[in-house]
C-alpha cells in the first residue's frame, strides 16, 4: 500500500476540556441532587450516614460520571487518524476493531469548516466534507489543527483529481 501524503490526529487538548468541564458540571449537579437526597432522608431517619460518608459519595460520584466519559473519548481520540493520500482520504480508528471511511478527492462536492470560539483559541476545528450523495457518505474530520489550512489543501486536491480525471 502507498504511503500516505500527509498523517493527522485530532488534537486532544481541543477535544477533552470542554467535554471535561461539561461532564464536570453535570458530574456536580447529579452530585449535589444525590447529596440533597441524601441529606432530606438523614433527616427523616430513612437512612443512617454521616455527612462525612454522603461527601464523600458525592465526591466519588464527581469522579466517575466526569472521568470515565472522558477517558473513553481519550481512548477514540488517541486511536483515530486521518490519512492523506494522492487520489483519496481516510478516516481510520484502530483499538480491538478497525473502522475506514474513505473517500476519493474526485467525489467531494463542498468542504465545511466548523470553528467554535474554543476552537478558535485553540487553533482547531473540524472539517465536514460533502460528497455526491449516492457515491459515498459525508466524512467528518474531527478537532483538526489549522483547519482552514487543511480546507484549503483538500480543494487543492479535489481540484488536481478533477482536473487529471478530465484530461484522460
Amino acid at each position: 500500500m502507498e504511503n500516505p501524503l500527509l498523517t493527522l490526529k485530532p488534537s486532544i487538548t481541543n477535544a477533552l476540556l470542554p467535554s471535561f468541564l461539561k461532564n464536570l458540571f453535570y458530574a456536580i449537579i447529579i452530585s449535589g441532587i444525590a447529596f440533597l437526597i441524601s441529606l432530606i432522608l438523614r433527616f427523616f431517619d430513612i437512612i443512617d450516614y454521616t455527612t462525612s460518608t454522603l461527601l464523600v459519595s458525592a465526591a466519588v460520584l464527581i469522579i466517575v460520571v466526569d472521568l470515565i466519559p472522558t477517558i473513553i473519548r481519550l481512548i477514540i481520540l488517541y486511536n483515530t487518524k486521518y490519512l492523506f493520500y494522492p487520489h483519496h482520504l481516510i478516516r481510520e480508528f484502530e483499538l480491538i476493531i478497525i473502522k475506514r471511511y474513505s473517500v476519493p478527492y474526485n467525489q467531494i462536492v463542498n468542504i465545511k469548516t466548523k470553528v467554535s470560539l474554543w476552537d478558535r483559541l485553540c487553533n482547531a476545528g473540524d472539517i465536514i466534507i460533502h460528497t455526491a450523495e449516492d457515491k459515498a457518505q459525508d466524512l467528518i474530520l474531527h478537532y483538526i489543527k489549522n483547519p482552514q489550512e487543511l480546507e484549503h489543501r483538500l480543494y487543492k486536491m479535489a481540484h488536481i483529481t478533477k482536473d487529471k480525471k478530465v484530461h484522460n
